[in-house]
């Protein structure tokens, strides 16, 4: 589980699958990548976000929406 500096929005993985909440964890919402074993949430930017798999570490800057290599 990530925290961000938002009170309301979290990042996590069901097991291999990342997630997002922005109602503090009362519905989930897939990310647009698969196979994530690591997330990682910028405290200070809600909606930068990091996801690894075996092969890459991406970046997201719009909430996971889509990921850049």
């Amino acid at each position: 589980m990530q925290f961000t500096s938002d009170p309301n929005v979290y990042y996590g993985l069901s097991g291999s699958d990342p997630k997002r909440t922005t109602n503090a964890g009362a519905t989930w919402s897939a990310l647009n990548f698969t196979e994530a074993f690591s997330i990682w949430a910028d405290p200070a930017a809600t909606n930068r976000v990091l996801a690894a798999n075996y092969n890459s570490l991406n970046l997201s800057t719009n909430g996971g929406a889509s990921f850049n290599l």
